[in-house]
């Protein structure tokens, strides 16, 4: 409805950005694993189809890597939503958990799967559980150049 009123005053972009602010997608990305082609691949998609980035960047260090730094300016750049989530930890768990939390993803971008279980704890059947039974769509950048 407030999407409407705005739009009925001339104010199409920001009706536009009511009717897109659900749409969200996760790039999760581990501390040294910062992968550019990942990185690029989540800002294209975000362009093409409105939707705002989510970076969920898991390091144990307090600040954040120049790297992101640097994406985080692309996104402002081209004009991109974006949110960034610093925490710690495993990578898998932490995918889970935010898209448990968070509604409105369409899918979770990762640079390749060999780095989601990276100090990773607990490789019990529960996590593989709530692993299987993620709440979107999984897509995996480099493996995919090996396809």
């Amino acid at each position: 409805m407030s999407a409407i009123t705005f739009a009925e005053e001339g104010e199409f972009d920001t009706a536009k950005e009511l009717l897109n602010e659900g749409r969200r997608v996760l790039f999760a990305v581990k501390e040294g694993q910062d992968d550019g082609r990942a990185f690029r691949y989540a800002l294209n998609v975000c362009s093409r189809i409105g939707a705002s980035l989510d970076i969920l960047y898991v390091s144990p260090k307090k600040i954040v890597s120049p790297l992101i730094d640097q994406f985080v300016a692309e996104l402002k750049n081209q004009g991109i939503r974006h949110s960034l989530f610093h925490t710690n930890g495993c990578l898998k768990n932490q995918i889970i958990d935010y898209t448990d939390k968070k509604k409105g993803i369409l899918f979770v971008i990762v640079g390749s799967s060999e780095n989601l279980a990276v100090d990773c704890r607990r490789k019990n059947k529960k996590l593989s559980d709530a692993w299987d039974n993620l709440r979107c769509p999984l897509v995996v950048v480099s493996d995919l150049e090996t396809a």
